[in-house]
């Protein structure tokens, strides 16, 4: 009886250290795990920052060539009625320089 019980309680021990063994493996396995998460997630976090700033530097410089491209479209209107001005104070003096040709022409 006192062997069977011996053997009983070692059996027992046994079974005990192979479940702290385990219980310690899972630990580990767990805390692998939650750096490898960790990691993986200043990873992608750092990513995404960095994304972040080249999508604000990208409407940045998009502001920028717009309000450039405005200038220029102002600018170009402004030469176009300059152009437009000219082009009618010449055919004003065109048509007074024909009238004149003509009174000179006819005396």
């Amino acid at each position: 009886v006192r062997s069977g019980l011996l053997r009983e309680i070692k059996d027992l021990v046994d079974s005990q250290d192979a479940l702290r063994a385990e219980l310690k493996e899972l630990h580990i396995v767990e805390r692998s795990g939650r750096e490898h998460g960790s990691i993986q997630f200043e990873r992608l976090n750092a990513q995404c920052e960095s994304l972040m700033r080249q999508a604000q530097e990208r409407a940045k410089e998009a502001d920028v060539f717009q309000e450039r491209s405005n200038r220029l479209e102002q600018q170009l209107k402004v030469q176009e009625l300059e152009a437009e001005r000219s082009r009618k104070d010449s055919e004003e003096r065109r048509r007074e320089v024909e009238v004149r040709l003509t009174k000179s022409s006819e005396e």
